[in-house]
């Protein structure tokens, strides 16, 4: 009985001991395979920041089969329904987003007190540790990355100290399984790009800097991330090619800002100068007879055939943005353009002025005696407004990408491009300016152009 107690007790030491050598082995192997995988987002990669870019997209739909994403992607069935099984109750297409914030006061205390707490552990520490690598902390509030403010070495630094870390507030179990997913989400990133690259030609290397070179929209360059230097009429913003929802790939033209003052809370305005506007009972582009319920007979003739494009989704009355080579025949406010010496001067590029609001019937007027041309006018149904310090926010958190431009792409929602350009460029605003944001910023946006985000996280 002795013996057998002593041969029980030594053998259950060493499988003990095994087991341990063997976690150990596993873990070992679990973080040298975390950063070879992570290598692809260093410095040392030629699409590293792209990369990086991609990881906004990390989801936490891991229960959702193939055959359900496919069902939701096809509108089969109602995505909400589908996720209300699973923990947390949120929405699939939140759900999707380990980024995003579910409230803006989250932080460590708010995380173990709030509902978050019941969902899995590493979950919650995948969240954390995702919104560091973009954020550059966990206070940070930056959710999507532009190209040129990635940090390379964040994914790598924050592997290795997780691995080294004696102390932490979650056990070792949590955090090996948060390793395995991470890993999964890594190689995913890296098919993801793989397949897009052959997808898009990002491959050969010269062809892809001539084609962004001439696709890139002609005096057209980036803002610094100042609001002072942006908060300006006559700047742009360009919708990030991550962002989703109704500024999907938009363009705006801010015409107006105002700080806090006795008479108004101050905010933002501006319109969306990319799209046309769509009737949804017909499908058709809205035109200004169609806009208005009573036009005035003047209106009518000179405009009623005109297009009207869709400013925003603040409601608004009609809105106009004209034209004029000599004197301004129908009043308004000139919108300027911001050169890179931060001097504001009209017109600068081009021999006619741009100008918005106005009196639309002196501008019917103008038309109808030749003073001016019927395509010098353009109209817009809504607005894009914010809140004051709302749209720093939104920059901040890297929704938006500040830029430059001639005033004429407020009218036309075109650009120009250098000449005699083989093949001829696409006919896209948002991308051509993108294109003018640099290398990284081009390839990001050519990347995503085509891409409807069905990825199972």
């Amino acid at each position: 009985p002795r013996s057998t107690r002593a041969h029980y007790t030594s053998h259950h030491s060493t499988t003990t001991t095994s087991t341990r050598m063997s976690k150990a082995l596993v873990y070992r192997r679990l973080y040298r395979s975390l950063l070879k995988a992570s290598k692809p987002f260093s410095d040392s990669s030629p699409n590293a920041t792209v990369l990086s870019c991609l990881l906004h997209r990390t989801g936490i739909d891991d229960e959702l089969d193939l055959e359900q994403l496919a069902a939701i992607k096809n509108k089969k069935v109602d995505d909400t329904k589908i996720y209300e099984k699973h923990k947390g109750g949120r929405p699939l297409q939140e759900a999707r987003d380990l980024s995003r914030s579910y409230a803006d006061s989250e932080d460590d205390a708010a995380l173990r007190d709030s509902s978050l707490a019941e969902e899995e552990p590493k979950r919650v520490l995948l969240r954390r540790l995702l919104r560091e690598v973009i954020a550059g902390s966990n206070s940070g509030v930056q959710q999507m990355q532009c190209p040129k403010r990635v940090k390379k070495d964040a994914l790598p630094n924050v592997i290795m100290r997780e691995f080294r870390c004696s102390e932490h507030p979650f056990n070792l179990e949590t955090r090996q399984q948060v390793g395995f997913l991470a890993l999964r989400e890594l190689n995913k990133k890296l098919a993801r790009l793989e397949l897009l690259e052959h997808d898009t030609g990002l491959l050969d290397k010269e062809g892809v800097q001539l084609r962004n070179q001439q696709q890139a929209a002609k005096m057209v360059s980036p803002l610094p991330r100042e609001p002072k230097e942006y908060l300006k009429p006559g700047s742009f913003l360009l919708a990030h090619p991550l962002l989703t929802g109704y500024f999907r790939r938009t363009v705006i033209c801010i015409l107006d800002h105002t700080d806090r003052c006795p008479k108004s809370d101050g905010g933002t305005y501006g319109l969306i100068v990319n799209r046309i506007g769509v009737s949804p009972q017909t499908g058709k582009n809205q035109t200004l007879k169609n806009v208005l319920r009573q036009v005035p007979p003047p209106l009518l003739e000179s405009f009623g055939e005109c297009a009207v494009r869709d400013g925003g989704p603040v409601h608004m009355s009609l809105q106009m943005i004209h034209s004029s080579q000599e004197d301004n025949v129908a009043g308004g406010t000139v919108l300027q353009i911001l050169t890179k010496d931060e001097e504001s001067n009209a017109a600068l590029h081009s021999d006619r002025s741009i100008y918005y609001q106005g009196d639309m019937l002196q501008a019917a007027e103008a038309v109808k005696s030749g003073a001016l041309d019927r395509d010098d006018v353009c109209f817009y149904a809504g607005a894009s407004c914010w809140e004051l310090r709302q749209l720093e926010s939104e920059i901040e958190r890297g929704f938006w990408i500040p830029c430059r431009g001639p005033p004429e792409i407020a009218l036309t929602g075109m650009c120009e491009h250098n000449d005699h350009q083989q093949p001829r460029p696409k006919a896209d605003l948002w991308l051509s300016m993108m294109c003018a944001m640099g290398q990284d910023e081009a390839n990001l946006a050519h990347l995503l152009l085509n891409d409807d985000f069905v990825e199972n996280g």
